[in-house]
């Protein structure tokens, strides 16, 4: 579109600084970037939630994204409510417990929408699958 931009970018979820840098790279600082809107529309992907050692990391990247500074003015043009649709493919229920108890702890607002969306010819274990709705 018009004036539209992409970017794509990697993203280490155990170094914090590099989560800000990136996010401030994307949004601006804590005053946001004169003239681009608060908040682009974002894709984060990642397979992570199955594996409890990158849960911490993960959503701490979350906090720092629903806390980025040039999200803090809702009277800003292009300042939104942000929605993170996460898949998550179980693996065990102490580590699904876990996921939940670390978002719990982040407080992040999450609620699991229907676990049969997915059909078993995407992936074997698809219908396995939770979609879970993150307000960030």
């Amino acid at each position: 579109s018009s004036g539209g931009a992409i970017t794509l970018s990697s993203l280490d979820w155990t170094d914090t600084k590099g989560v800000k840098d990136t996010l401030d790279s994307i949004f601006g600082g804590e005053g946001g970037i004169p003239g681009k809107p608060a908040f682009p529309w974002l894709i984060l992907a990642s397979d992570c939630t199955y594996d409890r050692s990158l849960h911490s990391d993960f959503i701490n990247t979350l906090a720092a994204l629903r806390d980025h500074g040039s999200r803090r003015d809702p009277g800003r043009p292009g300042c939104h409510p942000c929605v993170l649709y996460m898949i998550h493919d179980p693996r065990d229920k102490e580590t699904d417990d876990a996921l939940w108890a670390a978002m719990h702890k982040a407080g992040l607002e999450f609620e699991l929408q229907d676990s049969h969306v997915f059909k078993a010819t995407v992936h074997p274990r698809a219908g396995d699958m939770f979609l879970v709705k993150v307000k960030l």
